[in-house]
């Protein structure tokens, strides 16, 4: 499922602007904006969340730090593309 408009964990302190959750709800994938009452970086206003089965992940990222991870997961991906012969 895409787009929930709730946060994922429940939470109140931050504005879900795009995430991925499994069926089961077990697994997702979440970034958005931390209110800045919330924040302890007051420059970090994107909150990316990830949880699987064995991860449970927040991270608060400023612009630069959000740029340069997609950025970095763009070249992997692409690198991994590549060498692999196409996505499976």
């Amino acid at each position: 499922m895409l787009c929930n408009s709730t946060c994922p964990r429940g939470l109140n302190n931050c504005i879900p602007y795009s995430n991925s959750i499994s069926d089961d709800g077990v697994t997702f994938i979440c970034c958005g904006s931390s209110k800045p009452e919330s924040r302890i970086v007051l420059g970090d206003h994107f909150r990316f969340c990830f949880k699987s089965e064995t991860t449970d992940t927040i991270f608060d990222y400023d612009d630069y730090d959000i740029k340069e991870q997609i950025a970095v997961m763009a070249d992997a991906l692409a690198i991994h593309t590549r060498m692999e012969g196409g996505i499976k």
